[in-house]
């Protein structure tokens, strides 16, 4: 694990803070398995495998914290954080919420750029079957271009706050899904959902709102439909 941190050092130790190259280097280990949910994160053994002092390990880990990748346990002691189920839900519910309000604003404001990007997006998820004959590899590109997708839609509707909230959810999600096993969920988009992706971004090109928003409100339950066989 030290050696795997040591690496990721290289990549962030140009920045204006030590601070914030502990904590990007520390995100990145938790984004990428490195550090594991329940992990415990020790400041003096991050301290001495980064060579910096302890201060700026610890307001990391507070960092980390206040952005809902660790916790603090019973003892004091940081660790990463282990999300239930139920979190799980909660920030899904949250991110398709965020993504109809996205999804309708847009609508109605949507440039021909932005129109583009999004039917680049449809071809290459089309494609994907003849890319990647691994059902795995092949669920967890739609799975990237998905989200990639709806990320371009909310940019569309062009308000700063709405695209802040969709960042900081979208961030957490992508931690969510790289350290639980959701690979199921993944596998589970359907042909169905393609054809409601490609039926909203018609809805799009006609700027018809009202559509957009009942096809990204169907898409939504779908979303939610996968989760709760997961956890049945």
């Amino acid at each position: 694990m030290a050696d795997s941190i040591v690496e990721l050092k290289q990549k962030y130790f140009f920045m204006e803070t030590v601070t914030d190259a502990v904590f990007h280097v520390l995100y990145e280990a938790i984004e990428k398995g490195i550090l594991k949910p329940g992990d415990r994160i020790l400041e003096v053994e991050v301290a001495n495998t980064l060579e910096v002092s302890r201060t700026p390990v610890r307001e990391a880990t507070r960092q980390l914290v206040a952005e809902g990748l660790a916790v603090y346990s019973s003892h004091g002691s940081i660790c990463v954080r282990e999300f239930t189920l139920k979190e799980i839900y909660d920030y899904i519910q949250a991110m398709e919420l965020l993504r109809n309000i996205t999804t309708k604003e847009a609508a109605e404001r949507i440039s021909r750029i932005d129109l583009s990007r999004l039917k680049k997006i449809i071809e290459e998820i089309d494609s994907l079957p003849g890319k990647y004959p691994d059902p795995d590899e092949c669920a967890s590109e739609r799975f990237k271009l998905d989200e990639k997708f709806h990320q371009y839609i909310c940019v569309a509707a062009d308000n700063h706050y709405l695209i802040e909230c969709y960042d900081r959810l979208d961030k957490l999600m992508n931690v969510i899904f790289k350290t639980v096993n959701l690979q199921e969920m993944m596998k589970a988009y359907s042909r169905e959902a393609d054809q409601e992706r490609k039926d909203m971004f018609d809805a799009l090109v006609r700027h018809d709102s009202e559509e957009a928003l009942r096809i990204s409100l169907k898409h939504s339950q779908r979303v939610f439909d996968r989760l709760k066989k997961i956890s049945e």
